[in-house]
């Protein structure tokens, strides 16, 4: 509700459906003789896959991982959901890394990961560092900076002058010979840069102009275009992920972490997690994982300074998550800790319980910390713990004081209109909120929301 059009990141890896038990529909599990469960599974994802396009932002991406269970169907379906246009890739990631003692007649050693986003998204992602693309530039000029030069005639594909005809035309060599982008052939080609790209680089100094000799001995004015090495040198990402870890050395990331303890069942690495916040991810940014199980997801965009939410509906899991949260908090060493320089945090991790209440019964049913808890969430401020001793809760941002009067009473008014002093705008939830409007009613930059009321418009489905 609050975070809707904002997480910039989604991560989604949801129970495979292999028909062994690995998911729960309408309070029952489903098993291989089922032979609707492909359709329940379809229908049960897409509600997810809804809720996840309104939390998503204009610049978010999702990705989702599956196997070749229903891999192909969640790709129609994320078509449908999000758009066939937004589809980016389907990565392939290398899961098994040791041979198959089973002697299947096929091993399963991989796994999909859909991609879908927006322009703008696209747009705003990173190039794979990669220092080897530096093996391409072997020259270094005047002032140390590595170079090359690459031919200004192009090669290979679409290289004729009908493929682009605006890229036919003269240039001038520097002994004013007149040169066209003839191939080796003889045939019509043409230039990579057309004009205004000539322009740049002639404004630059970086078309460049050799004598090469030719087959039968003679001279012919060349034209290269100057390229230097990047300082921070990248290239596209491949789809196929077979250089990053496998579930068995995730698993054994787990046993050190938690020894003597029986690892969660297929933890993902949290390399494979870091490659995913690296393409789509700045730093502050906010990550959801829908599916939090061991909570690699989590660990990772805490180690590299993203903001995240974790969802898990088995509570037993979700403790597991929450112990690993705690390691990472104390400074663990394993996973990307070394490349991200990961060294703890005394920042502390907010866990939330869901609890399902009838409309009618919300007045009655919530306890005061709960509804502190709520109203957080609603304003959009960082959670904080109830705290019994004091007549508000409060909590203030640099922009501005959420506060929750449980009880209304003196104590409770002067620290409201303390809060209001204080030049920030106000907002206070209470249950009485008509005092607190008395109090504050000098104060036109504080609001007061009556509660249940506000509490029923938010959460009433």
């Amino acid at each position: 509700m609050t975070m809707a059009g904002r997480v910039k990141l989604i991560y989604l890896d949801p129970p495979y459906n292999t028909g062994n038990k690995d998911w729960v529909y309408n309070d029952h599990y489903v098993n291989k003789t089922d032979r609707f469960r492909h359709s329940m599974w379809l229908e049960w994802m897409h509600t997810r896959l809804e809720l996840a396009r309104d939390l998503l932002a204009p610049d978010g991406a999702i990705f989702a991982s599956i196997d070749d269970n229903e891999g192909a169907q969640l790709k129609l379906l994320m078509d449908q959901v999000f758009g066939a246009r937004r589809f980016r890739a389907s990565f392939v990631w290398q899961k098994v890394d040791s041979p198959n003692d089973n002697k299947p007649v096929i091993a399963a050693d991989h796994e999909f990961i859909h991609c879908y986003a927006s322009e703008e998204a696209l747009a705003k992602w990173s190039k794979m560092p990669d220092a080897s693309v530096l093996a391409g530039f072997s020259k270094r000029d005047e002032e140390g900076r590595l170079y090359r030069d690459r031919i200004l005639r192009k090669n290979g594909k679409a290289s004729l002058r009908t493929d682009r005809e605006s890229m036919w035309f003269k240039l001038d060599a520097p002994d004013g010979t007149p040169v066209w982008p003839i191939r080796a052939d003889g045939k019509e080609g043409r230039w990579s840069h057309g004009v205004k790209g000539v322009e740049e680089l002639q404004r630059d100094k970086r078309l460049i102009w050799k004598e090469v000799t030719q087959p039968d001995g003679s001279l012919l004015w060349t034209p290269y275009a100057r390229e230097f090495a990047k300082e921070e040198p990248s290239k596209p990402y491949p789809t196929i992920w077979a250089d990053v870890e496998t579930t068995r050395q995730s698993k054994d990331h787990h046993k050190q972490m938690f020894p003597g303890e029986e690892p969660f069942v297929t933890p993902k690495p949290e390399p494979l997690m870091a490659r995913i916040l690296q393409i789509a991810t700045q730093e502050e940014d906010l990550v959801l994982d829908l599916f939090l199980g061991s909570g690699t997801t989590a660990a990772v965009a805490l180690k590299m300074n993203r903001r995240f939410i974790g969802i898990e509906a088995v509570p037993e899991i979700a403790d597991g998550a929450i112990r690993r949260l705690d390691a990472v908090r104390r400074g663990e060493e394993g996973g990307i800790s070394k490349a991200a320089e990961w060294e703890g945090t005394d920042d502390g991790v907010a866990v939330l319980s869901t609890k399902r209440i009838e409309m009618a019964d919300l007045v009655y049913d919530l306890s005061p910390p709960q509804v502190w808890c709520a109203v957080q969430a609603l304003a959009n401020v960082p959670i904080t713990e109830w705290d019994a001793g004091r007549p508000v809760q409060s909590v203030e941002t640099s922009q501005a004081t959420v506060c929750y009067c449980d009880r209304v009473s003196d104590d409770a008014l002067e620290a409201i209109v303390g809060f209001a002093r204080c030049g920030r705008p106000l907002s206070v939830y209470a249950y009485t909120p008509g005092p607190v409007r008395e109090a504050l009613r000098e104060f036109r930059s504080s609001e007061v929301h009556a509660l249940p009321d506000v509490l029923l418009r938010s959460f009433a489905s």
